[in-house]
């Protein structure tokens, strides 16, 4: 039986007859317009569309059943379910999850309705039966392959779908290192990895304020300004962020009284070497 009432398949039919006292003599049976047949065993209707089966019994003293009908409607089902998935997880950059994902999969069908559905998550040598949610737990490009097999046995062509997770932040770990003698200058080098998504910026900061941005190795700036702590912030593709250590950047500077004396001219050499 399918949806709406009606048979998604071929319909068997069986008549069972029964007389207390003289005992059934014999069943006749027709369907639609057909001539009345002597029932011998259940036979089968294959024809889609509205049927009317009508039958009686005769006993053996003669009585007669008066005529039975039972209406029905076959639709068989050729087309198969459609099975769709959802991930519930927290969604970062450039379709990467930043955390554990729960899938869930749902199939559809109008016909003979659903009987099961199978998935497999990356290398599994086995399908799964799915009974409900899962989890997909550790980082990496996964492939979810999924399908569904309705009750008369149309099963669906898999389904693959990616599911990327990168859960873990990038490394970075900074350097300054002057450029000149009298330290205006200053080469702030993030050391930085990213083992799923990758890197794909660094921002430089100092005194808490951004100087720079750089998208691709080395990552590296040059700074001229003032004094301050200085940090960097690496950003991955999946949206992940981590924080430097504060490197030390302390820039030599004149006073008034400096600026009028022949040291100031050879520190205005200096300032560029």
């Amino acid at each position: 039986m399918g949806s709406n009432g009606q048979y998604a398949s071929n319909v068997t039919v069986t008549l069972n007859a029964n007389d207390v006292s003289s005992s059934v003599n014999y069943t006749m049976y027709k369907l639609d317009d057909g001539g009345w047949t002597t029932y011998i065993d259940l036979f089968v209707v294959t024809t889609d569309g509205n049927h009317t089966l009508y039958y009686y019994s005769i006993d053996l003293a003669g009585n007669i059943e008066p005529t039975n009908e039972a209406e029905f409607k076959i639709k068989h089902d050729i087309v198969p379910p459609v099975t769709t998935h959802e991930f519930d997880g927290i969604v970062g950059n450039n379709g990467w999850y930043t955390r554990p994902v729960v899938v869930t999969l749902t199939a559809v069908d109008d016909s003979s309705g659903v009987a099961f559905t199978m998935y497999k998550v990356d290398d599994d040598v086995e399908w799964h039966n799915y009974t409900g949610s899962f989890p997909v737990i550790e980082d990496g490009e996964h492939a979810i392959v999924y399908y569904s097999v309705d009750r008369v046995g149309n099963e669906e062509n898999p389904c693959d779908v990616e599911l990327k997770i990168d859960a873990t932040v990038p490394s970075i770990d900074l350097t300054a290192t002057a450029q000149n003698l009298l330290k205006t200058k200053w080469l702030l080098v993030a050391n930085v990895s990213d083992a799923m998504s990758g890197v794909v910026k660094v921002e430089f900061h100092v005194a808490s304020l951004l100087v720079g941005n750089v998208t691709a190795a080395p990552y590296e700036f040059l700074y001229e300004g003032t004094d301050g702590p200085a940090q960097a912030i690496v950003f991955d593709a999946a949206g992940n962020s981590a924080i430097s250590n504060e490197a030390v950047v302390l820039v030599y500077e004149v006073n008034s009284q400096q600026q009028s004396t022949p040291f100031a001219h050879m520190f205005m050499l200096l300032k560029n070497i």
